[in-house]
């Protein structure tokens, strides 16, 4: 399940930590992290009406050059979690999204991170992003939960 605000600055992720995501003391595995962030992302895409396939199709990629994440709170087996994401960044060939992870429904901050991402042909050079994803909102200031 996805929410967003009216303007499309960001976009709120909903899941549930699943068993397999955890490790012995049940509590969420650091790596699952940068996969919550991707689903967030497609998710953002999907709700700007730009869906990653046809980015793809078109002949790009996004690759992402950088990753950051910063855990602040842990996440246990079957915690509900919003993954809040936005653009934190964005030129004409690159992208940096940012990422808020919160536990509910208490409203705790667990991760905050983001990833840079450099768009690429697909011979591997360096592009310009289309038009469409060059004029993604950015909203370095989110609205905490």
């Amino acid at each position: 399940m996805t929410s967003g605000d009216a303007s499309g600055k960001f976009i709120d992720y909903h899941t549930r930590v699943r068993y397999g995501e955890t490790d012995n003391m049940k509590v969420a595995y650091y790596a699952n992290y940068p996969v919550w962030f991707e689903a967030g992302r497609s998710e953002y895409g999907r709700n700007m009406g730009l869906l990653y396939s046809d980015f793809e199709d078109s002949g790009y990629y996004l690759v992402v050059a950088e990753l950051y994440c910063r855990y602040i709170h842990p996440l246990r087996f079957d915690d509900e979690i919003i993954v809040r994401t936005f653009i934190e960044d964005a030129g004409s060939r690159q992208l940096k999204f940012g990422y808020e992870v919160y536990k509910m429904p208490d409203r705790i901050l667990s991760a905050r991170g983001f990833t840079n991402h450099i768009c690429v042909s697909k011979d591997g050079r360096t592009a310009k992003l289309p038009p469409a994803w060059q004029n993604l909102n950015k909203s370095f200031s989110t609205v905490p939960l």
